[in-house]
């Protein structure tokens, strides 16, 4: 590419960065307040709300779009903590301090997660170290117990799902694994 197309680019991206966020990915940002509103206010009233109470402009036909794409939004907020929560599950599997490390049971368990937060022991994770222990707790405390609890109880399932998936992944992986070790070993005949 040459420099005066990276000028142009680096251009572009500086301009969109200075664009207002437009009212779609608001109120995807507000998705999990949206959410939780929507279950006793209609789209309209929330429009309104935002507007009045805020000066947050977002139609109704805006919010009640965001509403229907619950379910990618859903799976967006897992995405954001699901890595974190990993890290932290991993390292509670190697804590002796630590009795019931699935991320489900931290995860959904606000005042279990304290409880494990408070006993880890830095450095027993094997390839984990502490920036990393330290920086998943922080994104659990800060992108998902910030959440309304309705919002967390609804990607249960996902968590659910995910783990299962991986689970089925590894196990597929064992399996074939055996049957390349079963076929390369030479037979006694």
């Amino acid at each position: 590419m040459s420099g005066d197309m990276k000028k142009v680019g680096a251009g572009l991206v500086e301009h969109v960065a200075e664009m207002p966020v437009t009212a779609r990915g608001l109120a995807e940002e507000l998705f999990p307040y949206i959410y939780v509103a929507s279950k006793r206010m209609s789209t309209r009233a929330i429009s309104e709300w935002l507007e009045k109470e805020h000066n947050v402009q977002i139609s109704f036909v805006t919010i009640a779009k965001t509403l229907r794409n619950s379910p990618a939004l859903f799976e967006k907020i897992v995405d954001g903590v699901f890595a974190a929560a990993d890290t932290l599950e991993i390292h509670c599997n190697h804590d002796s301090n630590i009795t019931n490390s699935s991320k489900l049971a931290f995860l959904f368990n606000e005042q279990y997660f304290e409880e494990i937060t408070g006993k880890i022991e830095v450095g027993l994770g094997e390839g984990i170290n502490i920036g990393s222990i330290l920086y998943a707790i922080q994104k659990i405390n800060e992108d998902w117990f910030a959440l309304p609890k309705e919002v967390r109880d609804r990607c249960e399932n996902i968590f659910i799902i995910r783990d299962a998936q991986r689970y089925d992944e590894e196990r597929k992986a064992d399996f074939e694994k055996t049957l390349e070790d079963e076929t390369s070993e030479p037979s006694n005949q």
